[in-house]
């Protein structure tokens, strides 16, 4: 993985905690797909494939007439999916070129805001659009995540949580800028929607993704000073109680067209 991601995928609650970001977020990228037109016969590129869920959806949409190129820089969810029109690409797409000018659409989920070298991606996904060719970037950023009950222990944590993502360069405040970038980046017809959701704490969906990505990170949080095992833990429960209540954080879905 490269070293300023924060998800390790042989950590052994990783595949769970993808397949609770895909139930939450899948239908927000689809209904994207849906509303951009993605066609059979597209050859499509999906950059941090991750679980794949989406990668899927697109070698169904896009039919044996067209292709999908997953890439990540550890490949083993997506390797067990095994679509006819599917290639699988071990890359680290900070240090690796991409494909150029080959693409109609290429897609990207919850993966700039992770990786200090951004721009530099975000200029490499846009190379690999062939004319024509549709951007979709999706990531979160702006209004943090907001606990509508026990706001103190919650807020210590939100210190915690941006200590220690600053720290490897994971940036949350980047997302509303994306739209501006493509558009200085040459792209036409530049689209982009933010929101926000109201949640009770749950075992599925973004409860669930939220808790357990806190379990994932506990090390890295108890080491800023601002959180004790006891508020993890009370945080955790509270996310797996639909008798708390949340706003979720930020996203962003942005998209723009190279010109023919």
């Amino acid at each position: 993985m490269p070293a300023s991601y924060s998800f390790d995928a042989s950590w052994e609650g990783e595949r769970a905690r993808l397949a609770r970001i895909e139930s939450w977020l899948d239908p927000h990228s689809i209904r994207t797909f849906e509303e951009h037109g993605v066609q059979p016969g597209w050859r499509c590129l999906d950059v941090g494939a991750g679980g794949g869920s989406l990668s899927q959806w697109l070698c169904d949409r896009v039919g044996p007439r067209g292709s999908v190129v997953a890439v990540d820089a550890d490949t083993r969810f997506v390797e067990k999916l095994g679509a006819a029109n599917l290639e699988v690409r071990r890359a680290d797409v900070v240090h690796e070129p991409l494909p150029e000018g080959e693409f109609d659409l290429v897609h990207t989920r919850f993966l700039l805001q992770h990786l200090p070298e951004r721009e530099r991606v975000l200029e490499k996904l846009v190379r690999a659009l062939k004319p024509g060719g549709l951007l979709i970037v999706f990531d979160s950023g702006g209004a943090p995540p907001v606990a509508l009950q026990d706001r103190e222990r919650f807020d210590r944590f939100a210190l915690a949580f941006l200590s220690s993502a600053a720290q490897v360069g994971w940036d949350l405040t980047w997302a509303p800028c994306i739209p501006q970038r493509l558009a200085e980046l040459g792209l036409v017809d530049v689209r982009a929607t933010a929101f926000r959701e109201y949640v009770t704490g749950s075992r599925d969906g973004y409860p669930e993704f939220f808790a357990s990505s806190i379990d994932a990170l506990r090390s890295r949080l108890l080491a800023t000073g601002w959180v004790e095992e006891a508020d993890l833990d009370a945080l955790t429960a509270a996310l797996r109680d639909p008798a708390h209540a949340f706003m979720t954080f930020e996203s962003w879905i942005a998209s723009g067209r190279r010109p023919d």
